[in-house]
């Protein structure tokens, strides 16, 4: 079967239910790929070239993504930098190759962006179907299948150690911080706010991506996190000194996994490590709810947040290929640019 290919208008519209239901039998609900999160992503950030591809097999829809037109012949997956990874709703890798003759004449490759090796169809690998796959990122996850106490005695000397000084520190010289967990729907706008006004007095202010609850940006958490909250499925771990904010966490989750949406701390605190004593609390308040198999962190991990995982796959990009030849031509590309780049510093 040929896939159908849609405009979208800034949302998904009638097709959110069956999304859902997809996504449901696929990923467990994955938070990424459900349509509220999906929704608030084309409102946000959609720019009205998006498509809905869909593909159906005996009557019965196996195949949905949101796909670009990029220009030459390229067509990539809609994935705003908000969304660190997003499950393509994709029972069977093989369905992708009859994508290109509905796309276009013209279309010779299709970007998927950020794939979840957890939570995507196994891609064939043999002659007939020929894609690449590019290493994105290092993301990493805790398992919550044991106790805080055990999870804590398995982490380095030195972490501990290390929260421990940071802890007797900021105690002696500012206070005892409180972790604060903000679960009610209708607190979730204030408290985006007070994310996005922590956010807006560090380093991210001065690249212009912080959170603002008047920008782009605070309007789509701010969205995000009422609707999930609204399931019971979205809260805000706030730290506290008295009422100073000293760090503040955004996360979301399904009935398996709790993903680590947003983290931010008062970077003039720093020589406290207010991160890492609100991680290690909003951490032991995760696994004594009991409720989850992991944290999920979508993340570039540095060295540091390694040390605090349990397990680690890479997020990759998958490009798939009209045809051997393109895959070739690509291949040849990007080896001309490596050593142009080796050889000439750019």
């Amino acid at each position: 079967m040929n896939w159908e290919i849609l405009p979208l208008t800034n949302q998904l519209g009638s097709w959110s239910g069956i999304w859902d239901d997809l996504n449901a039998h696929l990923y467990n609900s994955h938070p990424f790929s459900d349509s509220r999160f999906v929704n608030a992503l084309l409102k946000h950030f959609g720019n009205g070239t998006e498509h809905l591809c869909i593909h159906r097999s005996v009557g019965n829809i196996d195949g949905l993504l949101i796909l670009r037109y990029r220009g030459r012949g390229i067509w990539t997956q809609f994935v705003p930098s908000q969304a660190p990874a997003i499950p393509i709703l994709v029972e069977n890798a093989d369905i992708l190759r009859g994508l290109f003759s509905s796309l276009s004449p013209f279309a010779w490759l299709i970007e998927l962006l950020n794939m979840d090796p957890e939570f995507c169809p196994s891609f064939p690998f043999n002659k007939d179907f020929c894609l690449r796959i590019v290493p994105h990122a290092l993301t990493i996850n805790i398992n919550l299948k044991s106790s805080f106490e055990s999870y804590w005695k398995e982490r380095s000397k030195n972490i501990i150690k290390n929260i421990r000084r940071y802890h007797r520190r900021i105690v002696n010289e500012l206070g005892l911080p409180i972790l604060k967990v903000l679960t009610n729907p209708h607190l979730m706008h204030d408290a985006v706010a007070h994310y996005g006004g922590l956010e807006s007095d560090g380093w991210k202010k001065r690249t212009g991506t912080a959170i603002n609850i008047e920008n782009k940006q605070g309007s789509f958490y701010s969205e995000v996190m009422t609707a999930f909250a609204a399931t019971g499925q979205a809260k805000v771990a706030e730290y506290r000194i008295g009422q100073r904010l000293i760090a503040s966490r955004l996360i979301i989750s399904n009935n398996k996994i709790v993903i680590i949406l947003k983290t931010t701390y008062d970077e003039s605190l720093a020589r406290f490590a207010p991160g890492r004593l609100h991680l290690r609390d909003t951490l032991q308040y995760i696994f004594r709810e009991n409720q989850h198999n992991s944290v999920e962190f979508y993340t570039n991990a540095t060295q540091d947040q390694l040390t605090w995982a349990t397990g680690q796959r890479h997020i990759s990009h998958v490009m798939i290929f009209r045809t051997a030849l393109y895959a070739r031509a690509y291949d040849l590309y990007h080896t001309i640019r490596l050593l142009l780049q080796k050889y000439t510093g750019k």
